[in-house]
């Protein structure tokens, strides 16, 4: 047997470990409820995105948009053209005993046009994490739950998420009327359900 054999199996029985491992703390019947009782752990409100255009020309927009963590740290920043008008978000929205987590998933213009279409992940995710729920103050093992459950949601894994946490997700949208130019739009996720803007 070869070194770079020994490796392989190695490497392979390490991923079987780990995956096990994984499996056995996310998806026993207890951590179900673990989850439902962390979940009050989240701020009520958390500004997760602001919004702003930056410049205007020739009947089309530039648009920022910055996303932050929980205790309002910039996390990420994302720029884009488009022609003008209201700016619709969307959101995977999962709901956990009365609690509502919010996942950015896309921005969008309201209109049969449709010039504007953003993904929004690659933005604000770090090493398959949501950074807008990223904290140095709450509790580490509602960070990691909520870790493992964005990797479900991205997909909308409905069947896997109804297994794991009682719960599914489904899409929301916020729309706001055309952002006047240089004024910041904050857009507030609300623990109890929706999402708001404010300046």
């Amino acid at each position: 047997m070869t070194k770079q054999t020994k490796l392989i199996i190695v490497c392979a029985s390490a991923a079987i470990v780990v995956g096990a491992l994984v499996w056995w703390l996310f998806a026993t019947p207890g951590n179900k409820v673990r989850i439902g009782e962390k979940i009050h752990l989240l701020k009520e409100t958390t500004v997760q995105m602001r919004l702003k255009v930056i410049a205007r020309s020739d009947g089309s927009a530039q648009v920022a948009v910055k996303f932050f963590d929980v205790d309002g740290k910039a996390v990420g920043r994302c720029e884009q053209q488009y022609s003008g008008g209201r700016i619709t978000l969307r959101f995977m929205d999962v709901e956990i005993d009365g609690r509502h987590i919010y996942f950015p998933y896309e921005m969008t213009q309201p209109s049969q046009t449709d010039t504007l279409r953003l993904q929004l992940q690659q933005y604000y995710v770090n090493n398959g994490f949501p950074m807008v729920y990223d904290t140095h103050t709450g509790d580490a093992l509602l960070r990691d739950e909520i870790g493992v459950l964005y990797q479900n949601t991205l997909t909308l894994k409905r069947k896997k998420l109804e297994a794991l946490y009682g719960c599914t997700a489904h899409i929301v949208e916020a729309t706001l009327g055309e952002p006047m130019e240089r004024v910041n739009y904050s857009v507030i996720a609300k623990a109890d359900g929706g999402i708001e803007f404010g300046n």
